[in-house]
């Protein structure tokens, strides 16, 4: 304290005046409350943020295997296989794919084949149907079997 001399009262110590340059407590609550609204903002933005990442992440790897399994079927009904299956290996473990081919017409030497792709995952499944032409007789192998119609 400062110790002042006031004419006629001799010296006294000031102490702390209604002016002084601090901050009240309750600027200061009311400074916290603000922080603590934009911090809660912000972690539920990059929750949120995270969440679609990880949505995103696991679209592209499905797209991502089901044009491998694609390819690979497409080889396999061009080589003389119908239907086979398989996986992805150990960098995705828990992915498996399958294709099956029906014939869908035959001319001239030139057969159409429908291809049902389907890649499943451990908490999803996706499918695709895409159109294979086997051209001429392949060396060695044979024209993939045809499916059996469904009963209806």
């Amino acid at each position: 304290m400062i110790a002042r001399y006031v004419a006629g009262r001799g010296a006294r110590s000031v102490g702390w005046s209604c002016q002084s340059d601090g901050f009240t407590l309750i600027e200061v609550m009311a400074a916290l409350a603000i922080l603590g609204a934009a911090l809660l903002v912000l972690l539920d933005n990059h929750y949120s943020a995270m969440r679609l990442h990880d949505a995103t992440r696991e679209t592209v790897t499905m797209s991502s295997l089901l044009h491998q399994a694609t390819g690979l079927a497409e080889v396999e009904v061009q080589s003389g296989k119908s239907e086979g299956s398989g996986d992805f290996g150990p960098r995705h473990s828990g992915y498996a794919y399958s294709y099956a081919a029906a014939p869908v017409q035959k001319e001239q030497g030139v057969a159409l084949y429908s291809v049902t792709v389907t890649v499943k995952a451990p908490d999803d499944e996706r499918s695709l149907t895409i159109l294979v032409y086997q051209m001429g007789a392949i060396p060695g192998a044979s024209s993939p079997s045809p499916a059996k119609p469904a009963r209806s």
